[in-house]
């Protein structure tokens, strides 16, 4: 017998406030990973910054929150470019979902921001993205021949200098890989077949930085894996929280894209794991928030429109809501070369260091 979600309806956010309802939310109910759904890939990226500034300005000293922005596909035929970092980045979310269900996975909270057409979109199987996964750690034995062979198998590209992801280039006993996933490049040091060390380094100034005691190689997305049965929940661990934004267009989107057999195949996880949060301004009718069966819990948190005093963000300076909070500044979310750069940066980092490689083609 499946047990219901707990699914609570919060009414009266504008919004601005949405990243900071989130926030608290996230604060409120600790969880390792919290899957925010939204309806296009341009609210998803003002809300991945919003609730990562939030996050921060609350809890400054805490575990650095990692948010990413899982995108959609690009259609063929468009910008490769854009199509190889679109995928890229799926990937990279893939590996942290992956990362969360196992023993050593990270103590840092998870946020996932999406939209409705990136999460029915195909992801490779669980176990055979696992198997592509290549894991290099300091001090561990890694043949230098048989590590190429690999990164070939791979796909990445063998260039003169390592400066994109996907890119690797050989010096002597040096090999310097930027793994799909990562937000930099790094550098193995090789003493035979030992690795004797792992540095981050600058992909413009090609200067090494701190030493990291791992990393993970995943492969490019150009090399094609099985698609998973059940979509992105297998990778969900138990006990994500979602969170639907406006739920009422949300059924729209599901609607327009016809393909809400697939958003079934999440209901299982739904209904044994997750709690449910609908966000809205209005008390609007939807789907996943009107069930005959279940009492929903309604909030009203106009009050958080009207009293909040905490940084404004974009999006607030975009909308006619009441909240006029003092400051304007999201200047965190773009740290400073040579600051410390926790996963929380990683979509930016990312983004910048392809337009980095961009401008020298």
């Amino acid at each position: 017998m499946s047990v219901s979600p707990r699914r609570h309806k919060l009414t009266g956010i504008c919004p601005p406030a949405r990243g900071a309802i989130v926030a608290g939310l996230m604060r409120a109910q600790p969880a390792t990973l919290w899957l925010v759904l939204a309806r296009d890939g341009k609210l998803a990226d003002a809300l991945a910054e919003d609730i990562a500034f939030f996050h921060h300005n609350a809890e400054p000293k805490g575990d650095a929150l990692a948010a990413y922005v899982f995108p959609e596909n690009m259609p063929e035929g468009g910008d490769m470019r854009e199509a190889f970092a679109a995928s890229s980045d799926r990937l990279a979310v893939l590996s942290r979902l992956r990362s969360l269900r196992t023993p050593a996975a990270p103590k840092s909270p998870t946020l996932i921001v999406t939209t409705p057409e990136a999460l029915l979109q195909p992801v490779p199987a669980l176990q055979e993205f696992a198997s592509s996964e290549l894991v290099l750690a300091r001090g561990s034995t890694q043949p230098f021949a048989q590590l190429l062979e690999r990164l070939q198998a791979l796909d990445y590209d063998s260039e003169a200098v390592c400066e994109a992801p996907g890119h690797y280039a050989v010096r002597g006993g040096i090999i310097d890989v930027y793994p799909i996933t990562a937000s930099q490049p790094y550098r193995l040091d090789f003493f035979g077949d030992e690795i004797e060390d792992i540095r981050a380094f600058d992909p413009v100034t090609q200067r090494s930085g701190e030493s990291v005691s791992s990393i993970t190689l995943a492969s490019s997305p150009r090399v094609k894996l099985a698609p998973s049965s059940t979509g992105l929940a297998d990778y969900l661990p138990a006990g994500t929280q979602l969170v639907f934004i406006e739920p009422a267009t949300l059924d729209e989107s599901f609607s327009a894209l016809a393909r809400t057999e697939a958003l079934a195949k999440l209901q299982p996880f739904i209904d044994a794991n997750a709690t449910l949060y609908g966000l809205s301004d209005l008390d609007e009718a939807a789907a996943l928030f009107n069930p005959p069966d279940l009492a929903e819990t309604t909030w009203t948190a106009r009050a958080s429109c009207t009293t909040a005093t905490t940084p404004t963000t974009r999006s607030s300076r975009r909308s006619g809501c009441a909240w006029r909070p003092r400051r304007a500044t999201v200047s965190w979310i773009r740290p400073p070369r040579g600051s410390a750069r926790g996963t929380a940066w990683c979509l930016s980092s990312r983004r910048r260091a392809r337009s980095s490689a961009r401008r020298r083609f």
